[in-house]
């Protein structure tokens, strides 16, 4: 397994939560705020450890020899940070604004 792909086989997509919001079910304040939350820690868990090792395995010595596969796993992390964002952005954000758990700042 070549370096760009050692640890990009380890992780799991990051994507909107699965359920958001269920007809019946209690999707009112902080506990479907803390249920959201929690499914993404994990997620956010995964992404502190990917950066950790592609800074770890993306010394200068291994860039200068291996151009090509150091950018396409920095293209890969950077789509990593990017969905990561997006999911806060779309999802985690706007229900807690929803449910007065955070404030737009004036």
């Amino acid at each position: 397994m070549t370096r760009s792909t050692a640890f990009a086989t380890r992780s799991t997509p990051i994507s909107p939560p699965k359920k958001l919001f269920l007809d019946g079910e209690d999707v009112t304040g902080r506990r479907a705020f803390a249920r959201v939350a929690a499914e993404q820690d994990g997620r956010f868990t995964d992404l502190v450890q990917e950066w950790g090792l592609y800074l770890s395995e993306w010394s200068e010595k291994n860039i200068r020899e291996d151009w090509g596969s150091f950018a396409k796993a920095t293209r890969w992390i950077m789509g990593r940070l990017r969905d990561y964002m997006r999911m806060e952005n779309d999802c985690l954000y706007p229900l807690a604004l929803r449910h007065g758990l955070i404030a737009l700042r004036p």
